[in-house]
């Protein structure tokens, strides 16, 4: 077949712009056998696979004169590699590995019983695994020591497909194709030796990688949008259990990892074993109504149902825009694994269930007027939305937006409850306007750094690490709160006066490491953990009238303190108001009534207070002798 008729076809098929790059590269590629059937889920961007059809090209001239490689012992080559290698061709070996995963980045590996039955797995364990922690590795990237120390390799038994997957699994992009899925780039000649050991031929040498969204299956250079856990996701097309199925481009289109069917009027995924309930709502939108799909220029599409659209899909066939105009509830899991959407509107939506946009980074419009009710991890690790406005929500559960760094400003008139790590790691929220707000969870706005002012009229329940890190906020009003759980303020450097007239229990590490608190009213508070005010350095009178337990390191390190008024004390830990160096006058009149007769005899054989009870007395008299 001539150059050109290969040309006509390659424009046809892949369109005008790939074929032309293809022969401004190099016109000899077209000379590559089949190169039509080769190419035909290649996609329409010929840039990526350039080397890679060159390097094809030179193989297939060359093929007669490349001289033959022995092959070595592949365990032996993963040994010099650092790693301990084993056939895993049961489950419990195919298994094994699970231990060294971290939760949420487990491989789909060890839920198909079967895996190992169908392809031969290569389980390899790097031999300082145990000292190499998923903590230290905050910011992972796909070939790192953590995500590298323990890698899966894995054949398709008929040959002609390889996998190499590592540790962080979905946490970076293209775990599948770890070291390119090129055993060579683990230790040089181990894809001869695993092709040897096993008998198989890869369809394709590895002597040059893949680019990064392609694979090569059944000899067709295969480019992909999306995969998922062994499921690769094209335009019109995907490939489960390594075999590719074709959409019908005359009514079905691919959008995420779902399947939309215009002639049936119905939405489906391959997925299904994921239970994202994303089918379940949009089929419901569907139902009965008239169902077009239009394209634009930069050939994104647009779903309409009898004329409002309500899903815009990019040219990478992704979801960026959805709208649900007559949904009431949102199950649990629905579009847990979209990353893609910007914007998201449903304005009769009254119940949001668990994980809705689990993993969206992307999403900086939300349009929820009537939403009463959240449930967790909600819009975890979004990164995108700058303000968030929902007028009707009165309940939150834990974990909403979680990992937004970009959220200055909050209002939630009407809610109630917020759940845990609420708005953890946002550093930029400014306005808050919680009125109604009575419980608060733990980690709530966690190293926040731009809060000044923190106004909860409502509240009487604050959990643990309430705005840890914020080393900003200058006025706290909580006139109702009752509970104070531990981490307040913990590390706040600005705060002059704190006034809370209920609270009535306080955890450990109150305004922990603040220094310039020169007022601090709690009349009724009866409970104090460990390390109130520890660091404190300015603080030169506290009253707490109603006290009745103090835990250790009670003002520790305080050095100007000189009046505390605890008539009521029972309690007191270790190291009460150590270091302090001005200390004067102390009432604890209850205290000292209870424990007279103790102390007495005590006094009587040691002639001075116990340093165990009360340390800074003996120390006190001594500097004031």
């Amino acid at each position: 077949m001539s150059e050109k008729s290969v040309y006509d076809q390659i424009k046809k098929q892949n369109g005008e712009a790939f074929a032309q790059e293809i022969r401004r590269f190099h016109n000899g590629i077209f000379e590559l056998p089949n190169l039509k059937n080769m190419l035909k889920f290649a996609g329409r961007d010929a840039k990526p696979i350039l080397e890679y059809l060159l390097f094809l090209k030179q193989k297939s001239e060359n093929k007669n004169t490349t001289e033959e490689i022995l092959a070595e012992d592949p365990f032996e080559l993963l040994e010099k590699a650092g790693y301990t290698a084993y056939v895993a061709n049961t489950l419990q070996k195919q298994n094994a590995i699970r231990k060294y995963f971290a939760k949420g980045e487990e491989l789909c590996t060890f839920h198909d019983a079967k895996r190992f039955q169908k392809y031969y797995i290569i389980n390899a364990i790097k031999e300082n695994v145990d000292q190499i922690k998923r903590e230290n590795f905050p910011h992972p990237k796909r070939q790192d020591e953590y995500g590298t120390s323990v890698i899966s390799i894995q054949i398709l038994k008929t040959g002609g497909f390889i996998s190499i997957k590592n540790r962080y699994n979905h946490t970076v992009n293209n775990p599948d194709n770890t070291f390119n899925s090129n055993p060579d780039n683990i230790i040089p000649g181990l894809r001869k030796a695993l092709e040897h050991y096993f008998n198989i031929r890869f369809t394709h040498s590895h002597a040059l990688d893949l680019p990064d969204n392609y694979i090569m299956l059944n000899n067709q250079l295969i480019h992909y949008t999306a995969e998922w856990q062994g499921f690769y996701f094209g335009d019109y097309y995907y490939v489960k259990d390594d075999v590719l199925h074709e959409l019908n481009q005359d009514y079905q289109i691919m959008a995420d990892n779902f399947i939309i069917d215009l002639k049936n009027k119905k939405v489906f995924s391959p997925l299904s074993y994921l239970n994202d309930s994303f089918p379940e709502v949009l089929n419901a939108e569907l139902q009965g109504k008239k169902l077009t799909l239009t394209r634009d220029k930069e050939n994104n599409h647009y779903l309409f149902a009898d004329n409002v659209q309500l899903m815009k899909i990019n040219s990478k066939h992704k979801i960026t825009e959805l709208y649900l105009p007559t949904t009431k509830e949102i199950p649990d899991w629905c579009l847990m694994y979209n990353k893609t959407l910007e914007k998201f509107s449903a304005p009769n939506v009254l119940y949001i269930n668990d994980k809705f946009l689990y993993h969206n980074k992307e999403c900086h419009s939300l349009y929820l007027p009537k939403v009463l009710v959240i449930g967790n991890s909600c819009l975890h690790d979004n990164t995108k939305l700058s303000g968030l406005d929902l007028p009707s929500v009165q309940e939150i559960g834990n974990f909403f937006l979680y990992w937004n760094e970009n959220c200055t400003f909050v209002n939630l008139p009407n809610v109630q409850i917020i759940g845990c790590d609420f708005l953890n790691c946002n550093h930029l929220l400014k306005e808050l306007n919680v009125p109604k707000l009575e419980i608060i969870g733990n980690g709530f706005l966690e190293h926040n750094e731009k809060m000044e002012k923190i106004d909860l009229p409502s509240a009487h329940q604050i959990w643990n690490r309430f705005l840890y890190h914020n080393e900003i906020c200058t006025s706290v009003n909580l006139p109702n709160v009752q509970t104070i759980e531990a981490s307040f303020l913990n590390n706040n450097k600005a705060l002059e006066k704190i006034d809370l007239p209920s609270v009535q229990r306080i955890g450990d590490r109150f305004l922990y490491n603040n220094e310039i608190c020169t007022s601090v009213n709690l009349p009724n508070v009866q409970t104090i953990g460990n390390c109130f005010l520890y660091n404190h350095k300015t603080l030169e009178k506290i009253d707490l009238p109603s006290v009745q337990r103090i835990g250790d390191d009670f003002l520790y390190e305080n050095e100007n303190c000189t009046s505390v008024n605890l008539p009521n004390v029972q309690k007191i830990g270790r190291l009460f108001l150590e270091d302090n160096k001005k200390f004067v006058n102390l009432s604890i009149k209850q205290l000292r009534e209870q424990l007279r007769e103790m102390m007495t005899a005590k006094m009587e054989r040691l002639n001075r207070w116990d340093p165990f009870l009360f340390p800074y007395v003996r120390r006190n008299q001594n500097e004031r002798s």
